[in-house]
């Protein structure tokens, strides 16, 4: 599924919409960490990425 958002969906383009209310959208944006390597499913124990990439 491809999904294509106008450019007034984001708040970055806010000064370019005035007559848009982006307060709850403001409100709900939080910001994401970055993530290294990703292994989200390894069991306790399990060889990481980065111990093998050590070996």
């Amino acid at each position: 599924m491809e999904v294509r958002w106008p450019a007034s969906a984001f708040a970055a383009n806010k000064a370019d919409h005035p007559h848009l209310d982006y307060g709850l959208l403001e409100r709900d944006t939080r910001s994401q960490g970055r993530v290294r390597k990703g292994a989200p499913f390894l069991a306790p124990g399990a060889p990481t990425w980065a111990a093998a990439d050590a070996a």
